[in-house]
């Protein structure tokens, strides 16, 4: 078998890549073992456009935004399944940073228009505590992860682009004008393999800084539909009625992906503080974010060996900055097919 790209897992940025370059002509096997490493199964899926205590945007300007959204929503009519989903998010605001943060920044030109829509008195505490303070992002997107997966996995199969089998890096014979493994003969090979490349043999020494952390499924049919909640942990919808995911703990040292008792429990009582209804909890997962230290992606091919290449540290805003990694990258292979190691640049504004 001669392709042009062997890539190395179908997570999310291996699923937008290896589409991305099926779109472009170009021949292509993604080998995958069924996601067992992928966060991209665990995660939320939220373009959020203001994150964290201080309440940052993450994008510089709204391009990116809508550049990201356009991607899924061209995939979601090549696959003929709705992948991606409009809510409101509900952010609550607990500590003096945050609402500190938010006195400051409602009048700011760059912050105002998601800002302006505060919490109304008693709006939410009937169904939760320590509600009174925050505010309401009438559409924010979330893209339904499982489902895009597996919708991407179809799609690899049918164009004959998908191998379901674990990697072996032993197994890489490295050519000049090509890379063997198997039976696969390759112009080049791109990993896609989140937290994994640690041990990578030709990457391990980027400075990752990956962070595990567990995740609930959780049952509860008392709360307002289609809305994202938000108290320093997220509360999302899935694709099952009444069914969110709540998470998530985070933590940079570990030994596995599997869920740590510390972390299940924490999440639990939290959970059962914080919201006033009844509540069954279906699953317990976790997952690893794939991050750098600098916090930003990375992509290109090795400087010692040409024809391997990584796409990595999407961390945890993954679902909006995935489309812009891919997009740079395939725009640069088509002027180079030697793409030094290249950060996109910050987003955060």
């Amino acid at each position: 078998m001669k392709i042009d790209y062997l890539i190395i897992g179908q997570g999310l940025a291996g699923s937008l890549l290896s589409l991305a370059l099926i779109e472009k002509g170009y021949q292509v096997m993604v080998i995958d073992d069924n996601h067992q490493s992928a966060a991209t199964k665990f995660a939320a899926g939220v373009i959020n456009p203001i994150t964290g205590k201080r309440l940052v945007r993450t994008w510089n300007n709204d391009t990116h935004h809508d550049q990201s959204i356009s991607h899924y929503i061209e995939l979601e009519k090549q696959f003929k399944t709705k992948c991606l989903h409009n809510h409101a998010l509900v952010r609550f605001l607990r500590s003096d940073i945050e609402k500190d943060a938010f006195s400051k920044k409602q009048t700011d030109p760059n912050y105002s228009a998601h800002l302006n829509q505060i919490i109304q008195p008693k709006q939410f505490t009937d169904h939760f505590t320590d509600a009174e303070t925050g505010f309401v992002l009438p559409s924010v997107y979330q893209l339904d992860t499982p489902t895009f997966l597996k919708s991407a996995k179809q799609k690899l199969i049918a164009n004959n682009a998908y191998l379901n089998t674990t990697f072996q890096y032993s197994d890489i014979l490295e050519k000049d004008t090509y890379i063997q493994y198997g039976e696969i003969t390759a112009q080049s090979i791109i990993f896609c393999e989140g937290y994994k490349s640690v041990s990578n043999p030709w990457f391990h020494h980027l400075p990752f800084e990956n962070a595990k952390g567990e995740i609930l499924t959780v049952k509860c049919t008392t709360l307002p539909s289609n809305t994202i909640f938000n108290n320093g942990k997220w509360l999302c919808p899935t694709s099952s009625p009444g069914t969110y995911r709540y998470g998530t703990t985070s933590y940079w040292e570990f030994q596995n992906n599997n869920p740590e008792e510390a972390g299940t429990t924490l999440l639990k009582e939290s959970l059962s503080k914080w919201i006033k209804h009844p509540t069954q909890i279906d699953r317990i997962d976790a997952g690893v974010r794939p991050i750098l230290k600098n916090r930003r992606p990375i992509y290109g091919f090795h400087p010692n060996h040409p024809r391997i290449g990584l796409i990595n540290g999407l961390g945890g805003q993954g679902t909006l900055l995935a489309p812009l990694v891919i997009q740079a990258f395939t725009k640069a292979l088509e002027t180079d097919s030697n793409i030094p190691l290249t950060e996109l640049p910050s987003i955060k504004g």
